[in-house]
């Protein structure tokens, strides 16, 4: 039988040095504090700059901090008016739409509105900040060092900037994956807490997949209960999603949004500019292509995690920096494949960050997966969180979009599929070794070394 990784077996996870999380507190409550004293002072210009310079975009007006957050309070605000905010919602001062679940639009008894911006907003950077730096596993200087690369990126910024409701199931999810490790109580509160997240922001949902470390009776049973109830919450708000779908921002490939698509919305383009009037056969072409690239990518990531298994290697067993990689890295795999992502939501990210510095600390040169391995992986996932400043420093040096679209094609796509395919090669590994991996085929499940010595 496969080995059998349970909450009630699991090692503690070593927490790390309360220095250094103090140090990544500091340093991202510091600069929270000093841009909010730039703009506050009036420096609009000095203010501007830095977030340019970070690859954030505050080009927007009126311009105002924590803009996307202000869109939930005043989708609030005229709801309790009697205005079906998912139509128009003229209390909102950019003039945008409800594009969110209507479980936001619940709290709107609260009285809470568009004035709550400037406390509500800073209330989720600091929770941001503080809970980032309680995850944190760091060592040393050198690990303290990535862990404020990552908080302080871009796509964490242009998060905290926006005070984008993506903090809100950041903080949900991080906390459900503590509450899982914990007790059998634990593991219900965080089902409870996925189920929330996913409620407000739908993509959550792919958290439930800490349930691989469940035996197999209950994973099946959190399983049809999941897809029950996302049954009976579609069915609950369908109007409601006809009202959000035609109003779902859909980005170019060539701007801030990350996703399996990008690269073949671009190719689409090209292909158009060049055999017009053949639009619909090409957009079947390139999806084609699509489903093969996915195809591809996870029947390489399969082999590859079947090769690892053969030499004795899985995550391990059940801790809050293996629970935070499973759940945070099935979010961002589902998110890659199933749509357009802000560069925002690339915070997902930081939730792999324990178990790779971890890995990276402890093993070997002559490990399975050598310290080298880790080191790449691990810098691969900074260049993905810096990259929007890469294309808009690019952009603002050479005076063209061309210099952006290069950056993409040749950096942004080939790092993101290749950071995937990694990804899932891990998460594969977890499925083989878990209880629910007994139900695979055997030609998906052979290379596991406990089922070749049963």
């Amino acid at each position: 039988m496969p080995r059998r990784l349970h909450a009630e077996t699991r090692p503690q996870a070593d927490t790390g040095s309360g220095v250094y999380r103090l140090v990544i507190l500091a340093a991202g409550l510091g600069l929270f504090a000093a841009l909010a004293l730039l703009r506050a002072a009036g420096a609009d210009t000095l203010y501007a700059a830095f977030f340019r310079l970070w690859g954030v975009d505050i080009n927007f007006t009126p311009y105002f901090p924590f803009v996307d957050f202000h869109e939930i309070l005043a989708a609030m605000q005229c709801h309790r008016q009697g205005v079906d905010v998912f139509l128009e919602d003229p209390c909102d001062a950019l003039g945008r739409v409800h594009v969110y679940s209507p479980v936001w639009l619940m709290p709107a008894f609260t009285g809470l509105g568009p004035a709550d911006t400037p406390w509500m907003g800073a209330l989720w950077v600091i929770a941001f900040v503080a809970m980032v730096a309680w995850i944190a596993n760091a060592k040393t200087g050198r690990e303290t060092a990535i862990y404020l690369l990552a908080l302080l990126s871009p796509a964490s910024l242009f998060a905290l900037e926006r005070a984008n409701i993506d903090l809100i199931m950041f903080l949900l999810v991080v906390g459900a994956a503590f509450a899982f490790c914990r007790s059998p109580l634990g593991r219900l509160v965080a089902y409870g807490m996925i189920g929330l997240a996913a409620s407000l922001k739908f993509y959550p949902i792919a958290a439930m997949s800490l349930a691989l470390y469940e035996r197999k009776s209950r994973f099946i049973a959190v399983a049809v209960a999941s897809v029950a109830a996302v049954a009976v919450f579609a069915s609950a708000i369908w109007s409601d999603l006809e009202k959000i779908w035609p109003n779902i921002p859909r980005p170019g490939p060539t701007i801030e949004a990350w996703g399996g698509l990008n690269l073949f919305e671009g190719e689409l383009i090209v292909l158009t500019a060049v055999w017009r009037g053949h639009g619909d056969a090409l957009r079947t072409f390139v999806t084609i292509q699509y489903i093969i690239a996915i195809l591809a990518s996870v029947g390489l990531s399969l082999h590859l995690a079947q090769q690892l298994r053969s030499r004795g290697w899985s995550l391990g067993a059940l801790n809050p920096e293996t629970a935070l990689f499973v759940a945070g890295g099935l979010i961002i795999v589902f998110c890659f494949f199933s749509g357009k992502n802000g560069a925002y939501r690339g915070v997902w990210l930081i939730t792999l960050l324990p178990f790779l510095i971890r890995r990276w600390r402890e093993s070997r040169p002559g490990d399975v997966v050598p310290p080298v391995l880790w080191g790449r992986g691990i810098a691969l996932l900074l260049v993905l969180l810096w990259f929007e400043a890469l294309r808009r420093n690019a952009i603002d040096a050479f005076g063209t979009y061309v210099a952006g679209r290069f950056a993409v094609g040749l950096i942004r796509e080939p790092a993101w599929w290749i950071f995937i395919t990694g990804l899932m090669t891990m998460l594969w590994t977890q499925i083989l070794a878990s209880e629910i991996g007994t139900i695979l085929p055997a030609s998906i499940r052979r290379a596991d070394p406990a089922s070749a010595r049963s």
